[in-house]
């Protein structure tokens, strides 16, 4: 597990909040072999979106959001053919952390053939919050991980677009026991002239999206296919001021980086990239995400 400063291990049973979900393909359809949630986080029970026996969870924080102090562990593991969606019941908050700071662990693991997706909702960043999240995804080759983070500023009362802290998010991709792609995504926004647009931070814009994708169908054919698609769609977004890059990994795959203002303009480009891929990859309808 790499540790970030501020971000310390924590000893067995003192988290805030834990998840253990294991997934397995049995007579078709893809379903939870073993499943334990502790603390302030819970699973809903399980949907079926489609014929395929793609199973869907949502994750859930009871609390309504993070306060100072607070750690959280998540590890998902795929068996070999098992695919799952996978999200979270709302946006993840983080309210005034002046302390220790909230802590998160995500760690996924995926068997042969196997498919992950994971879909979360924004993270929303209050004023005064620090957040620090590791991500670490283990896979096979011939599996397909689609993961993907939206970051935005939450409200604040003078109406500073950055009065957040810190922000830290490292995320680590290993395929076949070899680092495939590593993200380290590193914030310390300043609250002076917060209030006006700032192109040292997300180049004026206020909201960022990442995307890792790993899939043995990525070869480079399909990526520089992928690439003017995906730059087309982010000029339609509120007069073409959404910024994207997207940028070859090791592996068949890529990673994907998106500057703008508005949360529904990202998701809708996460999501239109997600129902891309699955589409021509998996003959799979497009994602319909239901929350109840």
């Amino acid at each position: 597990m790499i540790v970030l400063p501020h971000l310390p291990c924590t000893k067995a049973g003192a988290w805030s909040g834990e998840l253990d979900l294991v997934v397995e393909r049995r007579a078709g359809r893809s379903v939870a072999t073993h499943q334990y949630h502790r603390g302030a986080m819970k699973l809903f029970r399980p949907h079926y979106l489609d014929d395929t026996g793609q199973v869907y969870y949502t994750v859930v924080i009871p609390g309504g959001g993070y306060l100072d102090g607070d750690r959280y562990e998540m590890a998902v593991e795929l068996g070999a053919g098992a695919s799952l969606l996978f999200t979270t019941q709302s946006a993840t908050k983080v309210y005034r952390t002046p302390e220790k700071g909230v802590g998160q662990v995500l760690r996924m693991k995926l068997a042969e053939h196997s498919v992950l997706e994971y879909l979360p909702d924004q993270l929303i960043m209050y004023r005064e919050g620090r957040y620090f999240q590791t991500t670490s995804v283990d896979m096979a080759s011939s599996s397909s991980a689609f993961l993907a983070e939206i970051v935005t500023p939450g409200w604040s009362p003078r109406g500073e677009l950055f009065a957040y802290d810190e922000l830290w998010m490292r995320t680590d991709i290993t395929v076949d026991g070899k680092l495939a792609g590593a993200d380290n995504f590193h914030i310390r926004p300043t609250t002076v002239d917060s209030t006006q647009d700032n192109p040292l931070i997300f180049a004026g814009r206020t909201h960022a999206a990442t995307v890792f994708v790993v899939d043995p169908h990525l070869d480079e054919r399909e990526i520089s296919r992928l690439r003017p698609m995906v730059e087309d769609w982010a000029r339609a977004y509120r007069g073409g001021t959404m910024l994207v890059g997207l940028s070859e990994l090791t592996v068949p795959g890529f990673t994907l980086r998106a500057l703008g203002s508005h949360t529904d303009d990202l998701m809708d480009l996460i999501t239109k990239l997600a129902n891309e891929l699955r589409s021509r990859f998996r003959d799979q309808g497009p994602i319909d995400l239901r929350k109840y």
